[in-house]
């Protein structure tokens, strides 16, 4: 291989021996481009592919939510449509810490977040501190009543007024430490009287009710091997749907399973193309009934679960008068637990509660 340089330089040294050099092959960028200038076609396509990959780097075409358990992926995305947060915004548009903000105000339950761009990926990863959502927020001045009808076994009061004792008995809703604290005069008349947020630690003993039940009778499906496929493009807004993939009728009975894709050139570059691919899989329907044996089993583990869910809320089970039965086709699972339980409920203090007109003792005027 010899260079133009090298070509021209031994011009000399060929006429002094009468020599000739005769070119064979041609290469090189300056030889390729005069090759490429007749091919229109290319130059275009090259050029119209760089101007679509610079205007689809301009948006967000692909928007992912991590670490969500308790509040689902499809409510978070319908919360940031509303904020004007979706896939499709121009990336000069997406605030990341107006998005984080507006997350952590909007669910008490999500104590963590952070928000960050990624080529045409908005990426959205949070923590949830597992406090349940009360519409009560810790900013508003509330009491703290009785979930349930019971004893009360044990009360703390830390702020507020306590309006029971222990072994007293109360009903659902009562007032057990007030959110109204008065302010009482030396000849012990009430002066005026000002909203907290009543804070304590209660347990009141009451009684839970359960109750399941499950059919004597039940259908169950079998998979018969066949299946039929179906497959929808999403480009942009716009839905482009295939026809179902089968030999012959539509399944009357089946399961499907649906997968999405997302185009991307890289891991970092998406682009606005989705394809949805479902199967479906055929199903026939067996009439079965539950044994003794069966039942008792899948009434007992629905009946643990239930135990566990209320003892991740503080409550203890004393005592479990639960029994399985059958009667009108079914099979029943019923009975009481005596249960003791942190009090949690609240309700807001209105203005009526510490807004009334008395008198001032040293003036005599209605406040």
């Amino acid at each position: 291989m010899l260079s133009c340089k090298d070509y021209f330089r031994l011009k000399p040294i060929l006429k002094k021996c009468g020599g000739h050099i005769r070119i064979r092959h041609k290469r090189g960028f300056p030889i390729y481009y005069m090759h490429l200038k007749k091919r229109y076609g290319l130059l275009f396509g090259i050029g119209l592919f760089l101007v679509i990959h610079y205007t689809l780097a301009l948006f967000v075409w692909e928007i992912t939510i991590h670490g969500n358990l308790t509040y689902t992926t499809p409510m978070l995305m319908k919360y940031l449509r509303s904020q004007h947060v979706y896939a499709g915004m121009r990336l000069k548009n997406v605030r990341c810490e107006e998005i984080e903000e507006l997350l952590r105000e909007k669910y008490n339950g999500i104590g963590w977040v952070s928000a960050d761009i990624d080529g045409t990926k908005l990426q959205i990863v949070l923590k949830e501190n597992g406090r349940k959502e009360n519409k009560t927020s810790s900013g508003k001045k509330s009491h703290l009543v009785a979930s349930h009808s019971g004893v009360v076994t044990s009360i703390l009061t830390r702020a507020g007024t306590p309006k029971v004792l222990a072994n007293d008995r109360i009903k659902k809703g009562d007032i057990l430490i007030s959110g109204v604290i008065e302010i009482i005069g030396d000849n012990k008349e009430l002066l005026r009287k000002y909203p907290v947020r009543a804070d304590g630690d209660i347990l009141l003993k009451t009684n839970y009710h359960y109750k399941d039940k499950l059919p004597v009778y039940y259908n169950e499906s079998i998979y018969t091997g066949k299946c039929q496929k179906h497959y929808r493009l999403r480009i942009l807004d716009f839905d482009i749907n295939f026809p179902v993939i089968s030999l012959g009728k539509r399944f009357k009975h089946y399961v499907s399973f649906t997968t999405n894709r997302h185009f991307k050139l890289n891991p970092s570059f998406s682009l606005p193309i989705r394809l949805q691919k479902t199967i479906r899989y055929e199903t026939t329907i067996l009439r079965k009934k539950h044994q003794k044996a069966s039942a008792k089993h899948i009434l007992n583990k629905h009946f643990l679960a239930y135990q566990k869910k209320i003892i991740g809320k503080g409550v203890s089970i004393i005592k479990n008068n639960v029994k399985i039965e059958i009667s009108d086709n079914a099979w029943w699972a019923t009975g009481d637990l005596i249960v003791k339980e942190p009090v949690t409920k609240r309700r807001v203090v209105t203005e009526d509660e510490w807004r009334p007109n008395i008198k001032n003792e040293f003036t005599g005027i209605d406040d």
